[in-house]
C-alpha cells in the first residue's frame, strides 16, 4: 500500500472497510490501468508540424493605448498598457482565476477585444510559456487551444505567425502526454475536452494524425461518459451545456473540412441537444451540480430553445454556422423522459408547478466530478418563477465541499450525512450494495413524485427513506416516511431565492405577486446562503430548515401552501 493509500486507510472508514473485504477476498480489485494511456489508443504519441493557412490578426503589431478589463473566473482584472508581461506572473487568491487567464477563456467572452491587446497578451504569454509548468496544465491547454483556434478562424492569428503556429502545435504532445485517463478508470469528463481539442487542432491546422487521435478519444469516451439519451453522466447541467457547445464547435469544423466523421458528430450533438429542453424548466435551466470555471452559464444559454440566438457563443458565430447549429437545435427530438429518469433525472409538471429531480442511478456521488449529493431535493418553479432551487456551486475549497453536500440542498438529511457515500471507481456494485443497499427510486406519478432510497443503512439499521411530493390546487405536501431502527438528527430543507420572513415558526416566502406558506410539525429556522450563477458569482438565498431528533420508524409532513398568485 503506497503512502497516499495508507493515509486514506487511516482517515477513511469506508476505504478501510473495502480494504478489509479485499483481504478476505469478498470482492475483487479492478485491474489497474496506465495513467494517461487509454487502451484504445495505439502507436504511441503523434507529433506533427502545423501547416497554417490562417491569416495574421490585423493591427496585431500596434501597441495598446488604453487599459483592458479581462473577464476571468471569479474576478475582473484591469490591465494597463505595458503590464501584460507582469500579468502572467501574477498569483491569484483563487487558482481558477489564474487558470482562466492562462486558458485565454476570457477571449471567448470578449471576442471584440482590441486586437492590439490580444496580440500583446499572447506575446506576453508566449515569452514565459516554457517557464511555468502551470501554464501547460492539460485542462488549461485544451481550453486555450479551443479558444485561440476559434478566435484565429474568425479574426486571425496573433503573430508572429510562425511562432504562434509552433506554440499551438506544441499543445498536441502536451495534451497527449497528460490525457485525463486515470489508473482507476474513473470517468473524467475532461478527457472528452482533451479529445475535442486535439481533433480541432488537427482539423484547423492540417494535422491529420492529431485530428484522428482526437476523434478516436472523443468517440470512445462518448460511449463511456454519455448515455444513449445524450446525457453527460456527471450530474451537472452546466457541464451538459458545455458539452453541447464543444460538440457543436467540432461538428462545424468537421463540416467545413468535409470530414466523414461529421455525421457521427452530428448524431452525438443531436442527442446532447435533446437533453436540454427536457431538463430546462419554464423559469430557466436549473443550475444543478458544480460549474466549470471558464465559460459561465450565461455565455451558453443561447443553446437553449427560446433564447436569443445572437447572444453568447451562438452570437459569436458566422451567420451560416449559427443557422446550421440553430437548425440542428430545433430538429433535435426531446429525449424520452422515462429513459431520462433511468439516467437519474426526473422532469415532471403538475398544474402550475414544474419540477426537476436528480439522483445518480446507484445513489453514490462520483468522486472528483461536478455532481452533488442532491438526492431527495428538487427544483420547483411556480408559473415560471423559480421558488425552490438547487444552489449549484461556483467555488472550490471548503466552501465548495459544503455546497456539494446534501446539507446545502433542499432535501432530507440524517445526522447531516449525505444520503449515499462518495463513490470510488475502485468499489464494485456488490460492495456498494453491502454498504448502502440498492440504488434510489425516482418515480413520477399522476399527482406527484416519489423518491425512495436506502443509503442511510450504512449507519442505521435497515433504514429506508421515502419522500412523496403530492401536488394539488393549494400547493404541495412532502410526506417523509423513515423506516428502520435507530435514532438520528433529521433536517428537512428548502432553498429559495425569494424573500422569506418567519412568524411563529412558520416561513412565508414572497415574490412578485406570489406568497407561499411553508410549515411542518417543527419550528422553521432560517439561514442565509448562496445561489451560484457562475464561478465566483452568486445571489443571496435562504435555507428554510426544520430540525427534529427522530426515533425510527417515523413519518411527518412538510407543507407549502399557495396564499396568493
Amino acid at each position: 500500500m503506497d503512502k497516499i493509500s495508507f493515509g486514506r486507510f487511516l482517515s477513511d472508514p469506508l476505504f478501510r472497510r473495502w480494504v478489509f473485504g479485499r483481504v478476505r477476498k469478498h470482492w475483487t480489485k479492478p485491474e489497474p490501468l496506465v495513467a494517461h494511456c487509454p487502451p484504445y489508443l495505439t502507436g504511441g504519441m503523434v507529433v506533427e508540424a502545423a501547416k497554417g493557412g490562417i491569416k495574421e490578426l490585423p493591427a496585431a503589431a500596434q501597441t495598446p493605448s488604453q487599459a483592458i478589463t479581462l473577464l476571468l473566473p471569479g474576478e475582473h482584472v484591469t490591465v494597463e498598457p505595458g503590464e501584460a508581461e507582469a500579468l502572467f506572473s501574477r498569483r491569484f487568491a483563487d487558482p481558477e482565476t489564474g487558470r482562466g487567464l492562462h486558458s485565454f477563456a476570457w477571449l471567448a467572452l470578449q471576442p471584440s477585444a482590441d486586437p492590439a491587446w490580444v496580440a500583446a497578451l499572447w506575446r506576453a504569454w508566449a515569452r514565459q510559456a516554457g517557464e511555468d509548468s502551470a501554464t501547460w496544465d492539460v485542462a488549461v491547454s485544451s481550453r486555450r487551444l479551443l479558444t485561440l483556434l476559434d478566435y484565429a478562424n474568425r479574426h486571425g492569428l496573433p503573430g508572429p505567425t510562425a511562432e504562434t503556429l509552433r506554440l499551438l502545435a506544441a499543445h498536441g504532445p502536451v495534451i497527449q502526454a497528460g490525457l485525463h485517463w486515470h489508473e482507476d478508470g474513473r470517468q473524467d469528463w475532461r478527457l472528452l475536452t482533451d479529445g475535442i481539442a486535439l481533433a480541432k487542432l488537427g482539423l484547423t491546422l492540417d494535422m491529420p494524425l492529431h485530428a484522428q487521435r482526437g476523434l478516436t478519444i472523443l468517440f470512445a469516451e462518448a460511449k463511456r461518459q454519455i448515455s444513449e439519451t445524450g446525457l453527460l453522466k456527471q450530474g451537472s447541467t452546466h457541464h451538459q451545456l458545455l458539452l453541447v457547445r464543444d460538440l457543436a464547435d467540432l461538428w462545424l469544423a468537421a463540416r467545413h473540412h468535409q470530414r466523414a466523421e461529421s455525421s457521427h458528430l452530428e448524431a452525438l450533438l443531436r442527442t446532447a441537444f435533446g437533453v436540454l429542453p427536457a431538463i430546462a424548466l419554464p423559469g430557466g435551466l436549473p443550475m444543478v451540480g458544480s460549474f466549470a470555471p471558464d465559460l459561465p452559464p450565461s455565455y451558453l444559454t443561447s443553446l437553449l430553445r427560446g433564447h436569443e440566438p445572437h447572444d453568447g457563443w451562438l452570437g459569436s458565430l458566422a451567420e451560416q454556422d449559427r443557422q446550421a447549429v440553430l437548425a440542428l437545435r430545433e430538429q433535435s427530438q426531446l429525449v424520452d423522459l422515462e429513459r431520462l429518469r433511468a439516467d437519474g433525472w426526473l422532469r415532471h409538471s403538475l398544474g402550475r408547478w414544474s419540477g426537476l429531480w436528480h439522483g445518480f442511478p446507484n445513489g453514490w456521488t462520483p468522486a472528483h466530478g461536478p455532481g452533488h449529493a442532491d438526492l431527495g431535493s428538487c427544483t420547483l418553479h411556480y408559473e415560471g418563477v423559480p421558488v425552490f432551487v438547487d444552489p449549484g456551486c461556483g467555488c472550490g475549497g471548503d466552501e465548495g465541499e459544503l455546497y456539494a453536500s446534501a446539507s446545502a440542498h433542499g432535501g432530507l438529511t440524517l445526522d447531516e450525512r449525505d444520503p449515499y457515500p462518495q463513490d470510488d471507481s475502485l468499489f464494485n456494485d456488490r460492495f456498494r450494495r453491502e454498504v448502502a443497499g440498492h440504488g434510489p427510486l425516482l418515480q413520477a406519478e399522476f399527482d406527484g413524485v416519489t423518491c425512495q432510497f436506502h443509503g442511510y443503512e450504512r449507519f442505521l439499521g435497515h433504514a429506508e427513506v421515502r419522500r412523496r411530493w403530492l401536488f394539488d390546487d393549494k400547493g404541495f405536501t412532502i410526506t417523509d416516511s423513515l423506516n428502520g431502527t435507530g435514532r438520528a438528527q433529521m433536517a428537512r430543507r428548502l432553498i429559495t431565492p425569494l424573500d422569506v420572513r418567519l412568524e411563529n415558526g412558520v416561513a412565508y416566502v414572497s415574490g412578485p405577486g406570489l406568497l407561499f406558506k411553508v410549515s411542518a410539525e417543527d419550528q422553521a429556522e432560517l439561514s442565509v446562503g448562496k445561489i451560484w450563477t457562475a464561478w465566483g458569482q452568486s445571489h443571496p438565498a435562504t435555507a428554510i430548515t426544520f430540525h427534529r431528533r427522530v426515533n425510527l420508524p417515523w413519518e411527518g409532513k412538510l407543507t407549502v401552501e399557495v396564499l396568493s398568485s
